[in-house]
């Protein structure tokens, strides 16, 4: 069974995260704006030069933007973007695998701010595992929620059933730098008209930093906050099919094979 307490110390030991209650995002989110990143341990991974996570980042995403989320990440505002991190994927893995835990958790520490506490990256999922999530859905159901992902999370509009939603589709490969900026362009004639409105991406942890920083920054309507919620949201897609075309990249497999979902707590 894995229990939460308000902070947790990742599995090298290195980093204590703050791990608080579902109810901390809420009060945050009803007081003015949510702006939430997280770099999970294929960021870190790719940053200590494994060579898995070398190929696959090369793969899905340019240069330019590797080099720009590095920047970002290092140079956040700590007082206005909120950012999470953690050197698992699954969470029954955390400490499973102390000696290369401890690796990534050197690598954070060089790439973060300096003396920066950060969130924990998998505390979404760690919502959907408590039965909690439901908390934070009902809090926004009164905003416009905007579903930013690939197409599997069309299902969402069934399942959650927001009074007042919209899905954006994105693709495997709008990160990339000629797709990109178009993508931030839709969403911001999105942010920008009158109202309250929450924005629940997933993209990729690289893409969606950048996603949630620009759209921070270059919104004119300041009741807008942006989430990367990431695969937490896979949990009301009850199919979490990938298509043909995206297993071929090598990268993208079925969602059901994410083993966190199964997880008894």
């Amino acid at each position: 069974m894995l229990k939460f307490e308000q902070h947790l110390v990742l599995g090298g030991g290195l980093i204590k995260v703050f791990s608080p209650t579902i109810e901390y995002y809420i009060d945050i989110v009803r007081k003015g704006n949510l702006y939430f990143v997280k770099m999970n341990h294929a960021w870190w991974q790719y940053l200590a030069g494994k060579k898995f996570w070398l190929s696959r980042y090369h793969k899905l995403h340019d240069k330019e933007l590797i080099s720009e989320v590095k920047d970002i990440i290092k140079n956040i505002d700590k007082s206005d973007i909120v950012m999470a991190v953690s050197d698992v994927g699954p969470l029954e893995h955390i400490g499973k695998f102390k000696k290369k835990q401890l690796e990534l958790e050197e690598v954070m520490i060089r790439h973060m701010p300096d003396n920066y506490q950060p969130h924990f990256g998998c505390i979404w999922k760690k919502y959907v595992l408590q039965k909690k999530i439901s908390k934070f859905f009902n809090c926004i159901n009164d905003y416009e929620v905007i579903v930013v992902g690939l197409e599997h999370l069309k299902e969402v509009e069934t399942t959650l059933k927001f009074s007042n939603f919209l899905f954006h589709q994105i693709y495997i490969t709008s990160s990339k730098n000629n797709e990109r900026q178009k993508v931030l362009d839709d969403l911001l004639n999105i942010a920008d008209k009158p109202g309250k409105k929450i924005f629940l991406i997933q993209a990729g942890e690289l893409f969606a930093t950048w996603l949630v920083y620009h759209l921070r920054y270059k919104t004119k309507n300041d009741q807008c906050s942006f989430i990367d919620i990431g695969r937490a949201i896979d949990a009301f897609c009850p199919t979490r099919k990938v298509s043909q075309e995206m297993k071929k990249t090598g990268v993208f497999t079925d969602f059901k094979h994410q083993l966190w979902m199964s997880r008894k707590i």
